[in-house]
């Protein structure tokens, strides 16, 4: 599965449930790592990092939640992200922004789904 390609994502849980018939969990662990100093980043590499680490956990939690909703299951949503997120590595964009981003959207998305999920 292609976490940054929607339609990728949407097949890859339309598989789960016609073989498990629901979804309980979501772990998005998927990162990818393209860094370099700043001067030298081209913006491909930048994009490509946050396609992956950011817009990949906002595809994968939209389409567990949609399943989880549909289902009528209370599942959760599990976000795993560095420590870097935390202090990030010097002249290294990408490092820090992905990884705190990720990391702050960990709490409001799985309160969300368990409240949207809830009888």
């Amino acid at each position: 599965m292609d976490v940054a390609d929607p339609a990728s994502v949407a097949a890859g849980f339309k598989a789960v449930v016609e073989t498990h018939g629901r979804l309980d969990i979501l772990v998005n662990n998927a990162g990818i790592t393209d860094d370099g100093l700043i001067l030298r980043m081209p913006k491909a590499s930048w994009d490509r990092v946050i396609a992956t680490d950011l817009t990949g956990v906002f595809l994968a939690s939209q389409e567990a939640a949609k399943v989880m909703v549909r289902k009528k299951v209370a599942g959760r949503i599990v976000n795993i992200t560095s420590v870097v997120g935390l202090t990030g590595i010097p002249a290294r964009p990408t490092t820090l922004r992905q990884r705190r981003a990720s990391s702050a959207s960990r709490k409001p998305s799985r309160a969300r789904s368990a409240r949207a999920a809830s009888p």
